[in-house]
This record gives structure tokens, C-alpha cells and sequence, in this order.
């Protein structure tokens, strides 16, 4: 019985081992966003770590900062932008906001009584645009007044719902599904669309819809008014929408729930929940530069 015991106890203290280190091998549960600041710091929205999930921060060499992990005021966050002013802006779906945060703690700055944010995105002109799971684009203005942010100022609801919205440049970028699992593409010209009510001009070929292979899932600001679109198929294309012009860059065949481009230091961040992984591409090469899990 002694032997048996100690037997026990021997693999439950290996049970525990493992999973000790398992825990701490693996930083991530469900990452669903992901946002690249100034410094080339890694921000994710850990949607379900801990309690309430939280937001993990990783320098430019890959390295976790535990001491800048964020906590406060977050409810299952699954999205993340960064404005001009370099203020992180992160969407709570738990609880329907979207939280504005310097330096890890709350600003004051938020958005309440959204309808489940699902992706958010930030435009030069400091608007800030929310996609509500499966509904509209509700864009929010007048950054700069204190407190909870006025609006919406504006809302795109043609062709949703929607699957991804990103902004580079002066273009809002938006996804939706179309018919036979293929996706449908349309893009605004953002100073026109916030100070004329008019989609298209004075952009030329503002709105735009292409029968695509797959749905996008996820944009990234590639710069100059180009974007990495990730789709259901796996593939990632870098888009001019400008010019119409699409470059299928396979970076990564895996489920891709958010990217975020690191133009200066020219790298790629896709992350994958359904594997708990962020992979870290060039946007060279297309060479696979770390897998950060």
C-alpha cells in the first residue's frame, strides 16, 4: 500500500509538472487580436486568459513583458488598434465596449452599449470604426473630447453584415461574405464618407465589389493604402485597392483570426486561436521568422 502511494503521488507530481510547464510554455488562449505600436511592441488581445481575458505585450525580440500585461477594464477582449496619438484601443465583447488605454491603464476615453464589438479599426483622421458581430460599422468621432466618445457619427450598413473592416491610409477597407462561401469587397474613401455622407468621392473607385475566392477574415495596414487580407482559405493577399490589384502572398495556410503589419521592421503577425499561435512572417521574403505560442 506504502508503494502504491508513493507511486501516486510520484505521477501526480508529474501531472502537475507538465502541466506547470505546459502553462507556462504556452502564453496564449484564443487570441482574436492583435495590434503592432510605434517601438515595434507585440499587443494581444489574450480573449480567454484568465478570468476575463487579458492583453499580453511582447517586445520587438519576441519577449513577453509579464509587467505590462493588462487586466483593468477588460471583459473577453478581441480586438486592438492603436490611434495617431499612440493610445491603445481595445474591443471587450463580454461587455460591449471599446476601452482606450495609455501606458496599460484606462484613459477615460470609451465607447459603451455596443451591440457585441467584434473588430475595431482606426483611421488617420482619429475615427474609430466598430464592427458589430454579424451587424453594421458604427463609426465613432470628436476624439478629443473628454470622456465617453460621441456618436455613432456615422454608420455603413450596405451589404452587411460584415466580416472585417481595416483602414490604411485615407481607405476603409470592408469584407462580407457573398454567395457559394466566396467574399465580396467594398472600400470608402474616409475623409469623403465622414465630412460629405458620400462614399465615393472624392476618391474615384472608392467603393468596389470583387468576387473573391473566399471570404477575408482579417485586414492589416501594409502602408500606402495597401492591405494584407487574410481569408477562409487560409491564403493572405496584399491588396491595392486603388489599382485592383491582388498579390496572393501565402504566408500561412492555418485559421487566421487577426494580423497586424510591422511596415518599418517589414514583418507580418497572424495569429491563429483555434492553435493558440501567433506567426511572425516577413514581408520580404515571406519567410516564417518565429512562432510565438
Amino acid at each position: 500500500m506504502t508503494k502504491l502511494r508513493s507511486f501516486a503521488c510520484a505521477v501526480l507530481s508529474l501531472a502537475l509538472l507538465t502541466a506547470t510547464s505546459f502553462a507556462a510554455a504556452h502564453h496564449f488562449n484564443n487570441p482574436r487580436g492583435i495590434a503592432v505600436d510605434a517601438a515595434g511592441n507585440l499587443w494581444v488581445a489574450n480573449t480567454d486568459g484568465g478570468a476575463t481575458g487579458n492583453i499580453l505585450t511582447f517586445n520587438a525580440a519576441y519577449a513577453l513583458q509579464k509587467t505590462k500585461t493588462i487586466t483593468q477594464n477588460v471583459d473577453f477582449p478581441n480586438s486592438l488598434a492603436f490611434d495617431a496619438g499612440g493610445y491603445l484601443w481595445v474591443s471587450n465583447f463580454g461587455n460591449g465596449t471599446v476601452v482606450q488605454y495609455a501606458n496599460g491603464v484606462p484613459t477615460g476615453r470609451l465607447v459603451t452599449g455596443i451591440q457585441q464589438p467584434w473588430q475595431i479599426a482606426m483611421d488617420g483622421i482619429g475615427n474609430l470604426y466598430v464592427l458589430s458581430y454579424q451587424q453594421n460599422i458604427s463609426i465613432y468621432g470628436s476624439l478629443e473630447v473628454e470622456g465617453a466618445l460621441q456618436g455613432p457619427i456615422a454608420t455603413i450598413s450596405q451589404n452587411a453584415p460584415y466580416n472585417a473592416v481595416g483602414v490604411s491610409g485615407g481607405i476603409v477597407e470592408i469584407a462580407w461574405p457573398g454567395g457559394g462561401g466566396t467574399g465580396q469587397l467594398q472600400y470608402y474613401s474616409a475623409l469623403s464618407l465622414l465630412t460629405t455622407g458620400m462614399p465615393c468621392q472624392p476618391f474615384p473607385a472608392c467603393f468596389g465589389s470583387a468576387g473573391l475566392s473566399a471570404t477575408p477574415v482579417a485586414f492589416a495596414n501594409a502602408g500606402e493604402n495597401s492591405f494584407y487580407m487574410a481569408s477562409t482559405n487560409g491564403f493572405i493577399e496584399l491588396f491595392q485597392p486603388a489599382a485592383q490589384n491582388f498579390n496572393v502572398v501565402t504566408f500561412v495556410t492555418y485559421q487566421v483570426t487577426a494580423m497586424a503589419a510591422d511596415v518599418l521592421r517589414q514583418r507580418l503577425y497572424v495569429a491563429d486561436a483555434a492553435d493558440n499561435t501567433i506567426y511572425v512572417y516577413s514581408t520580404v521574403n515571406g519567410a516564417l521568422l518565429k512562432t510565438i505560442q
